[in-house]
C-alpha cells in the first residue's frame, strides 16, 4: 500500500518541478521575445535612415541584428537570476505570513495563517485598486491618492511593529487576536513589507540595471541610438510629447554610458591616452545631453538634424573610430544651468526631510513634549522621513526623478496589474 502512495508523491514532485521550469522558461523567454520584437519592429526604419547616408542595407541589417542578438543573450542570462529572486521573494512572503500567524494567534495554524495573509493583503490593498479604477482618467490624481494611501498603510504597519517590539506606543495588537483583526493585521504588515521591499529593491534594481547597461556599453549604446532613429523616422510621431520625453530619457541613459563605460572598452595602458580618451567620451556625453535639449525645443529641421546626428554617432561606435565622437562647444552654459537646477532640487528635498524634525525638536525644547505613548513612534517616523528625503534627493541629483516619484509610479502600476 505504501508503494503507490510514494509513487504518487514522486509524480507530484516531478510535476511541480516541471511546472516551475516551464514558468521560469516562460518568464525568461518573454523578456527575450520583447527584444526580438523590438529588433524586427525598428529594423526597416534604421536601415532606411542609413541607406540615405550611402550604406548598404544588408550590412546595416546585419549590424542591427548582431546588436540585438548580443542583448538577447544577456537578457537570457539575467532572466534566470530574476526568476530566482522572484521565487525567493514568494517564499519569504509565505514565511512572513506564517511567522505573523505564529506570533499573534494562540491557536496557530500554518495554512490558516497563509490564507489570512492572502485575504488580508487583498482586503487592505483593495481600496488602492478601487482608486486606480475610479481615477483611471485622472492619472496624476490617481498617482497621488494611491501613494498617500500606501504611505498611510505603511505608517500603520510601522506603528504595529513598534508597539509589539517595544511594548509601548499607540497601537498594540497582542497575542490571541483572531477573526477580522488578525486578517487586518496580516494585510497591513504585508503591505508594509511590500513597501520596504519596493524601496530597497528599487534601489537595487536601479543599480543592477545600470551595471547591465555598463557591462555592454557598445551594444546598449547602439540599441538606444537605433531606438532614437526609429522614433525620429517621421515628423508626426517625433513631435508627440510622449515621444520627445522618451527621447530625452534615452539621451540621458546614452550620456551615462558614453561618460562612464565607453572608454573601458579600450582601456589603454598609457595614462595619457586613457585621460584623453575619457575626456573625449565626456565631451561626447555632453553633446548627447545637448541633443536632449534639441528634442525638447524642436524647430522645423530638428528631426532630420537629430536623426543625422544619431546615425553619425552610431557609425562611429560601429566602426570604432572614436576620434569622430561629437563635440558640442555650446555645452558650458547649459551644463552650468542644469547643475544649478539639480543642486536646487537636492537642497529642496533635504529641507523637506529636515523641517519636521526641526519643528518637533523646537516643540520639545519649548515644553511642547508629546506624550510618552507616541514620542517613540513620532521620532522613528521622522527619522525614516529624513532618510527617504535624502534618498530622493540623491536620486533627483543623479537622474532628475526622485525616488518618491518612482515609488508612487511603481505602486500605481502594481495596482493596475
Amino acid at each position: 500500500m505504501r508503494i503507490p502512495v510514494v509513487q504518487q508523491l514522486v509524480d507530484e514532485v516531478a510535476s511541480a518541478r516541471a511546472s516551475l521550469r516551464a514558468s521560469r522558461r516562460g518568464l525568461v523567454l518573454s523578456a527575450v521575445r520583447s527584444i526580438t520584437e523590438e529588433q524586427v519592429r525598428g529594423r526597416d526604419a534604421v536601415v532606411a535612415a542609413f541607406a540615405r547616408r550611402g550604406h548598404q542595407a544588408d550590412v546595416i541589417a546585419g549590424e542591427h541584428r548582431a546588436v540585438y542578438r548580443k542583448l538577447a543573450r544577456q537578457e537570457l542570462s539575467t532572466g534566470r537570476f530574476q526568476f530566482a529572486g522572484f521565487s525567493a521573494g514568494l517564499v519569504a512572503l509565505v514565511a512572513f505570513w506564517v511567522g505573523v500567524g505564529w506570533y499573534f494567534d494562540d491557536h496557530f495554524n500554518a495554512a490558516g495563517a497563509i490564507f489570512a495573509g492572502m485575504g488580508g493583503y487583498l482586503f487592505v490593498f483593495g481600496p488602492a485598486m478601487l482608486l486606480t479604477w475610479l481615477l483611471s482618467r485622472l492619472p496624476s490624481l490617481q498617482l497621488v491618492l494611491v501613494g498617500l494611501y500606501m504611505l498611510a498603510v505603511t505608517f500603520a504597519a510601522g506603528l504595529i511593529g513598534y508597539g509589539e517590539l517595544t511594548g509601548a506606543g499607540p497601537v498594540r495588537v497582542g497575542r490571541g487576536s483572531g477573526g477580522l483583526a488578525f486578517v487586518l493585521v496580516e494585510g497591513i504588515l504585508s503591505i508594509g513589507l511590500m513597501v520596504a521591499v519596493v524601496v530597497v529593491g528599487g534601489l537595487i534594481a536601479v543599480y543592477v540595471q545600470r551595471r547591465r547597461r555598463l557591462a555592454l556599453p557598445g551594444s546598449h549604446s547602439l540599441r538606444l541610438l537605433f531606438q532614437a532613429i526609429e522614433m525620429s523616422a517621421a515628423d508626426e510621431p517625433f513631435l508627440r510629447a510622449d515621444t520627445r520625453r522618451e527621447l530625452v530619457r534615452h539621451m540621458a541613459q546614452l550620456a551615462v554610458i558614453l561618460r562612464v563605460a565607453l572608454w573601458k572598452t579600450v582601456r589603454p595602458s598609457s595614462r595619457l591616452a586613457r585621460s584623453v580618451l575619457k575626456h573625449r567620451c565626456a565631451l561626447a556625453a555632453q553633446t548627447v545631453e545637448v541633443m536632449g535639449v534639441w528634442v525638447t525645443l524642436p524647430a522645423k529641421t530638428t528631426r532630420t538634424d537629430y536623426q543625422d546626428r544619431m546615425c553619425a554617432l552610431a557609425e562611429t561606435l560601429m566602426s570604432g573610430r572614436l576620434d569622430e565622437l561629437p563635440v558640442e562647444p555650446l555645452r558650458g552654459a547649459i551644463s552650468l544651468q542644469s547643475r544649478l537646477a539639480s543642486l536646487s532640487g537636492f537642497l529642496r528635498m533635504i529641507l523637506i526631510g529636515a523641517v519636521p524634525i526641526g519643528v518637533v525638536g523646537g516643540l520639545v525644547k519649548f515644553g511642547g513634549v508629546p506624550s510618552e505613548a507616541i514620542a517613540g513612534p513620532v521620532w522613528t517616523f521622522l527619522w525614516i522621513w529624513l532618510l527617504v528625503a535624502l534618498l530622493s534627493a540623491l536620486g533627483e541629483l543623479a537622474t532628475g526623478r526622485t525616488l518618491f516619484d518612482r515609488t508612487l509610479e511603481l505602486f500605481s502600476r502594481a495596482s493596475k496589474e
